[in-house]
């Protein structure tokens, strides 16, 4: 995975929300990236990030046909790919390395990060 296949923080939340929701579509992907983040995101956000993932070949997506509820809008439905679970595996485990360098909580008082062996 090159720099510029790399995930960003919003990223990481929106592939491990599709990885984890079964027929993942932007409504609990929005609302699942919500209640992990703490914060209230916006829909074009969650679409943003969902092209980029697309982009990079970490989703696919396929459209569901088009109702009357939703106007004759088709419904867009994502799956992660292999290679994004492999990028989603990659950030968990630079995630590990980060907390096994600064400890469980850093930012507790008291708290030193861990003396490099590099």
């Amino acid at each position: 995975m090159g720099k510029s296949d790399s995930l960003g923080q919003f990223e990481q939340l929106v592939l491990a929300a599709v990885k984890k929701i079964e027929n993942a579509y932007a409504v609990p992907i929005e609302a699942m990236v919500e209640q992990v983040y703490g914060k209230r995101v916006r829909f074009a956000s969650v679409y943003t990030a969902l092209d980029r993932l697309e982009e990079k070949g970490y989703v696919t997506s396929r459209e569901a046909d088009p109702t009357p509820l939703r106007a004759h809008q088709p419904k867009r439905y994502y799956t992660i790919t292999p290679d994004g679970d492999g990028a989603l595996r990659d950030s968990y485990d630079t995630a590990g390395r980060f907390r096994e360098l600064f400890g469980a909580n850093p930012w507790e008082s008291g708290t030193q990060p861990k003396k490099s062996t590099i």
